[in-house]
């Protein structure tokens, strides 16, 4: 699995803090083979 995360905190505007995270994963096995990313942003206020 590979994963990043990035946050901002914001000084002005209508959020208080931006976190982003990016999530990448792969499976293999003799019956299996699976691929999987999965993004998320999240606002605080």
């Amino acid at each position: 699995m590979l994963q990043g995360t990035f946050t901002k905190l914001m000084n002005e505007g209508p959020f208080a803090q931006v976190d982003t995270q990016l999530r990448l994963d792969a499976r293999f096995g003799d019956d299996i083979r699976s691929h999987g990313a999965t993004a998320e942003v999240r606002f605080h206020f």
